[in-house]
């Protein structure tokens, strides 16, 4: 279900080791992202090598995903919710986004936790079942406003 209940410090060089290179590339990428997101015929036009970028940022984000799903659990609703709700408040512009998305996802994750915690004391609820709960509804409403043509 996700749970902060194990994670402990002789975790955290492990996880370092592959996100804050990670973290780095896509801060690195991000204004080749925002070009991607105009299209693959206009960033082709531009220069960029639209496989390249794709197959890096494919192997980056897969690499980070699987090394915080390993030391932390199905916690994955929080890379769901944040990048949406940040791109809200600070826009769809990839070098801000980034770095906005993680420390929202760092914020949401605690408050989770916090809630999770103190919601039925002195049991504990898991903060993968609280990302869940805010997670679901942001997935539909994501699947729904995509696809509101077809519905």
């Amino acid at each position: 279900m996700g749970s902060l209940s194990f994670a402990g410090w002789p975790a955290v060089p492990y996880m370092l080791a592959i996100v804050v290179p990670g973290i780095i590339v896509m801060m690195l990428l991000s204004r080749q992202i925002n070009v991607l997101t105009t299209g693959d015929e206009n960033a082709t036009a531009m220069g960029l090598n639209v496989n390249r970028i794709r197959r890096i940022l494919l192997v980056i984000i897969a690499m980070v995903a699987a090394v915080i799903v390993a030391f932390t659990g199905l916690i994955g609703f929080v890379g769901l919710i944040a990048p949406h709700v940040c791109r809200i408040f600070v826009g769809a512009d990839n070098r801000f986004m980034i770095p906005a998305s993680a420390m929202f996802g760092a914020m949401l994750l605690v408050v989770a936790d916090l809630l999770g915690r103190t919601i039925i004391a002195p049991s504990v609820l898991q903060v993968g079942v609280i990302t869940a709960f805010l997670g679901g509804p942001m997935f539909l409403w994501l699947i729904l406003r995509k696809n509101s043509r077809v519905w």
